[in-house]
């Protein structure tokens, strides 16, 4: 099954409430008693986000309630939308809960607190945004999350499995790293056995004609079969520079990270963008 990691920004960003960053935000803060403990959630809302950001490795664990009001039957379901760095949508959804025990209410409201439903996300290195919407205007879900780190990855870079001409970036005076040729007609193939994860950096080319920021399309393939497509951003880079290439200059880095299953796998990396040629370096997790 295709997966598309576009985002279509339809929703207005308004609330933002940030982990370990910004916790001053309160217009969705709403306090729970749970067996006589002040807890705060957070109210999610159909109409603006609700932001956590983290900065990974680590796992951050979502836990949701919904409400009961006086009209309501004896179960709910609900769904939340959530998505990570404007790119990757996923959606969780939860299937008739009841109502919690006496010892769990919220003080300013006569709604009755659901039983919580917990679910984990897998917080790639580097800092991410996460951010949460309802997806349906009812009933009323409210979250709170926990965030815990985890030891930084050691990373072992891949050659490709046809084309290892490398390209030499220098970063600064001690930074020298390699990458490969990525572009529509130059796919780059690498053999990785599994479960582990990768990370992929890439550069778009710069010619002295093209200028500002551009957007560029990643597609990937896992053992012949299109798991997702990723659109970066980028812009010349200030720092980096080629080696021996002069007509050219290195767009600012990016990167995305893909999971992957036992066993041995391939994955291929093909540019979309047939006017633009670009630069791929591809680290398995040890």
């Amino acid at each position: 099954m295709r997966k598309n990691f576009f985002l279509i920004k339809a929703f207005c960003l308004i609330t933002v409430v940030f982990f370990q960053i910004n916790l001053n935000a309160q217009i969705n803060k709403v306090k729970y008693n749970i067996n006589g403990k002040n807890i705060n959630y957070y109210a999610l809302s159909r109409d603006s986000m609700t932001h956590i950001s983290v900065k990974g490795p680590g796992k951050l664990t979502i836990t949701t309630r919904t409400r009961f009001t006086s009209i309501t039957t004896d179960s709910l379901s609900y769904g939340i939308v959530y998505v990570c760095d404007d790119k990757k949508l996923k959606v969780h959804k939860v299937k008739k809960v009841g109502r919690d025990g006496s010892k769990v209410t919220i003080p300013s409201s006569t709604d009755v607190p659901s039983t919580p439903k917990s679910f984990t996300i897998k917080v790639d290195p580097e800092i991410h945004d996460y951010s949460f919407v309802m997806l349906d205007k009812s009933p009323q879900v409210d979250l709170i999350y926990k965030f815990v780190t985890e030891a930084a990855p050691k990373w072992k870079e891949l050659s490709p499995l046809a084309d290892t001409t490398t390209i030499k970036i220098k970063v600064d005076s001690s930074n020298i790293q390699s990458y490969y040729k990525l572009s529509s007609t130059h796919p780059q193939k690498f053999k990785v056995k599994g479960p582990s994860s990768l990370r992929v950096f890439t550069r778009l080319e710069y010619n002295y004609s093209m200028q500002g920021e551009l957007s560029y399309r990643v597609m990937v393939k896992r053992n012949d079969t299109i798991i997702g497509t990723f659109k970066l951003s980028t812009k010349p880079s200030v720092e980096a520079q080629y080696i021996k290439d002069k007509k050219h200059i290195p767009g600012t880095l990016e990167k995305f990270y893909l999971e992957v299953p036992s066993g041995d796998n391939s994955y291929e990396f093909v540019l979309l963008d047939k006017h633009f040629t670009s630069l791929i370096r591809v680290s398995r997790k040890k």
